[in-house]
């Protein structure tokens, strides 16, 4: 695996455009990318030792004894989605502060990279180290750094398209058609974690918002099918897009699963939450008609574990429904992170079965446990 590296967003020198300072913003890296693309890694090809430099905050550069790693990797593109399109093989640079690196088993053999990188800059050819002061030199003005590192999608080898104009749009592209090959929620994460936001408000761009909406959504439906747990997840990647339209979306389609689904069917469903609906969690815990949606609420409770609603979740390890029992008991092992719990004997471990998320194997020592207390 990578090294650990800085994740904060360090205020940049103005000196310096954004893109020399790490970020965890993907939204931000999508749109100070010099290029976007999608690669199939080829190997690892070797490492040097790069000069390395400090920049002063009034823009002056001098060089440091720091020392550290350059370690080259090797992709072929096979679609520019967005910026810049380099001819040929290419060479980009992860930077390390020892001699590991990384294995070559990190990078995907049968899919694809999305890639967002950068160009070095200036006359001494930067980047930066994942630091707030410190760079490094690259070989060439050829080299790239893979500015999307943490978060660096991949998808299953195949033929795409670009879908839309702004780079947002056309990553989001790429990861609508790799959901449309093989549904996983985890083409949404990324989708979400890339939504381009107002740079002062908490808003989505609205143009993103309408584009998704007329666009991306139908085939998002189309793809998850019949299957319950798929649309309520593309519903929960809508909600967060489109906000209020969304949300409201979301909730008729929970509604219309209560009330018509089997009352023992084992779905999970991942409950889009805002602040200030606790309460209607709570009665959704209460009231629901199926075990599938009191033990998804139950889960979408789990950020407000406290010692005052405890006795309430311990009553749940009664319930016949081993779904909402696995629920119940998740609930309460977040319970254990809260300051205000205190317990004079530690809860045992919980241990979900590899095989299954819907089955704890120490349920009944679990559920002795919490009863017993």
């Amino acid at each position: 695996m990578f090294p650990i590296v800085a994740t904060l967003a360090f205020a940049s020198n103005p000196q310096l455009p954004e893109y020399m300072y790490p970020s965890v913003y993907e939204h931000r890296i999508l749109a100070n990318a010099h290029t976007i693309l999608l690669a199939e890694f080829v190997d690892r090809a070797g490492s040097y030792r790069p000069n390395l430099f400090e920049v002063s905050s009034e823009g002056n550069v001098s060089p440091t004894e720091e020392l550290g790693f350059a370690f080259r990797y090797r992709f072929t593109p096979k679609l520019v989605i967005y910026g810049e399109a380099p001819i040929g093989m290419i060479t980009a640079l992860v930077y390390s502060s020892t001699s590991l690196g990384s294995s070559t088993s990190f990078w995907p053999s049968e899919n694809y990279c999305i890639l967002a990188m950068v160009r070095p800059y200036g006359p001494e050819r930067l980047f930066g180290t994942g630091g707030s002061r410190v760079f490094y030199q690259s070989e060439s003005a050829d080299q790239w750094k893979i500015a999307n590192l943490r978060e660096m999608p991949t998808v299953p080898a195949g033929e795409y398209t670009n879908i839309g104009a702004t780079p947002h749009e056309r990553y989001a592209g790429v990861l609508i058609q790799a959901y449309e090959r093989d549904p996983k929620p985890i083409y949404l994460q990324w989708l979400e974690r890339s939504i381009p936001r107002h740079p002062t408000l908490p808003h989505v761009i609205p143009e993103y918002a309408s584009f998704y909406s007329s666009t991306f959504e139908p085939r998002l439906f189309a793809a998850a099918g019949g299957n319950a747990e798929r649309k309520a997840r593309v519903h929960k990647t809508s909600a967060i897009v489109t906000g209020e339209p969304g949300y409201r979306k979301f909730w008729e389609f929970f509604d219309e699963f209560d009330a018509t689904h089997d009352t023992q069917e084992t779905v999970w469903i991942e409950i889009p939450t805002r602040s200030g609906e606790l309460m209607k969690l709570m009665n959704i815990i209460r009231n629901a008609r199926t075990a599938a949606a009191k033990a998804s609420a139950i889960r979408a409770t789990m950020n407000h574990a406290s010692e005052e609603r405890k006795d309430f979740f311990i009553s749940l390890l009664s319930d016949p429904n081993q779904q909402v029992r696995v629920a119940a008991l998740l609930w309460l092992d977040e319970l254990q992170g809260d300051p205000s719990f205190r317990a004079l004997q530690p809860a045992p471990n919980l241990r979900v079965k590899r095989t299954s998320r819907d089955v704890i194997e120490n349920e009944e020592e679990l559920i002795r446990y919490w009863q017993g207390r």
